[in-house]
C-alpha cells in the first residue's frame, strides 16, 4: 500500500467508532420521528420490536446501524415522487 492511502485508511479507523454511533443515533431519531408521523404506514429498522429479528439482533448485535426503511400509507408513485421532491 502506499504511503498516503496507508495514512487515509488510519485516519479514517481511528474515528469510525465515532461515526457509527452517530449514524446509530440518527437513525434511531428518523426511526422515531417516521413512526409518528401520519403519511408512514410502517417503519423497519432493528431496533423495533416490530422487526422480525428485532431479538436476534439483540443476541448478536451492541447496536441496528443506520439503514432506515419505512412504507408510506399511500401506495403510488406520485407518493413517492412527492417524498423525494421534499426531502431536505
Amino acid at each position: 500500500m502506499e504511503p498516503h492511502a496507508a495514512f487515509l485508511l488510519r485516519r479514517g479507523l481511528q474515528t469510525l467508532s465515532l461515526r457509527v454511533e452517530r449514524i446509530e443515533a440518527t437513525a434511531k431519531e428518523i426511526v422515531q420521528r417516521l413512526s409518528t408521523h401520519p403519511k408512514v404506514a410502517r417503519v423497519h429498522h432493528l431496533s423495533l420490536p416490530s422487526h422480525p429479528d428485532f431479538e436476534l439482533a439483540k443476541t448478536q448485535m451492541n447496536g441496528c446501524g443506520g439503514i432506515v426503511a419505512f412504507d408510506l400509507r399511500e401506495e403510488s408513485a406520485s407518493a413517492a415522487r412527492r417524498l423525494v421532491e421534499n426531502l431536505h
